[in-house]
């Protein structure tokens, strides 16, 4: 007999005591513990995933609305920009039409009193010179016959009242 003949009766022992000690058994059993290990974890990774779409779909809509607020804040901002700056232009308007209704009243008050300013020294040079001419070319006696107080208190007069 030879040596193979008593290796291929050793390898039919060891299988037949493999199989007595069930160790086909365990092995099927440590590979399906093994199999449901895997789907096990395949299935919580799929509903991690199913979860983490879940939240990015929910984050994604919040972003969206975030988005869409801050359009409608940037809006109304410009909106109140807006009417605060016609506001402050009607404002400066108005301030400008009264300073400007204010200077022009000063240049006509400056105007009038120049006027009158004139008026009265145009005045006073006429009655002097009227009275120099009247004095130069009228006699002494002439004069006194006038009543040259009446003269006096008109040219007084006069200058008050301008």
């Amino acid at each position: 007999m030879d040596s193979t003949f008593w290796v291929g009766i050793s390898f039919c022992l060891f299988l037949l005591l493999l199989v007595y000690k069930k160790v086909p058994g365990i092995v099927n059993n440590v590979l399906e513990g093994k199999i449901k290990e895997i789907k096990n974890k395949i299935e919580d990774a799929e509903n991690l995933k199913k979860e983490s779409n879940h939240l990015l779909g929910k984050y994604q809509k919040q972003l969206e609305e975030s988005k869409k607020e801050c359009e409608e804040i940037l809006q109304r901002a410009s909106k109140v920009n807006e009417n605060e700056n016609s506001a402050m232009e009607e404002k400066m308007n108005s301030m400008m039409a009264l300073k400007e209704k204010n200077i022009n009243e000063k240049v006509n008050q400056a105007k009038n009193g120049a006027i009158k300013e004139m008026k009265k020294i145009a005045t006073i040079i006429a009655v002097e010179s009227a009275k120099k001419i009247i004095t130069q070319t009228i006699d002494k006696e002439k004069i006194d016959s006038i009543n040259y107080s009446s003269i006096q208190e008109n040219l007084e007069s006069l200058k008050k009242d301008i």
